[in-house]
Formats: C-alpha cells, sequence, structure tokens
C-alpha cells in the first residue's frame, strides 16, 4: 500500500522535529567539552546549519534513487 502525499509530508516533517530537537539537545549539552560556552543560541546556530546540510542531503539521495538527478538510472 502507497502513502498519501499528505501522510508522506506529515512523516517527514515529524522526522524532521525529532531531529532538531534531538541535535539541539546534543548539542547543548554536549558543545562545552569542546570549549564553547553553553548557550542556547550557539546551539541552535549548529542545529540549524545541521539541519539545513541534512534537508539538502536527503533531497539528492531521493533524486538520485528516484532517477531524476542522474541520467541513464532507472525511475520517475
Amino acid at each position: 500500500m502507497s502513502q498519501s502525499r499528505s501522510m508522506s509530508a506529515l512523516e517527514v516533517g515529524c522526522n524532521y522535529a525529532a531531529g532538531f530537537i534531538i541535535a539541539w539537545l546534543l548539542a547543548y549539552f554536549l558543545l562545552p567539552y569542546w570549549g564553547f560556552e553553553k548557550s542556547a543560541s550557539a546551539s541552535m546556530s549548529v542545529t540549524i546549519i545541521f539541519t539545513v546540510v541534512s534537508v539538502c542531503r536527503s533531497y539528492v539521495c531521493r533524486r538520485i534513487f528516484n532517477g531524476r538527478l542522474l541520467p541513464g538510472t532507472p525511475g520517475k
């Protein structure tokens, strides 16, 4: 059974929201071990950068596997 577009969007949104929260908490508690001050804003900055990179990575991988980025790959 295939998933509807709205359910796919909800799944992706939940996945990124959970990842964002986990990444922020990890950054907040782990950055001080590498000499950075423990601050919510520094943790948020790092989390936003990693989230943007993650979204781009996911998009490129999805396009590759759907055959829309590399010519000659199956899919549509």
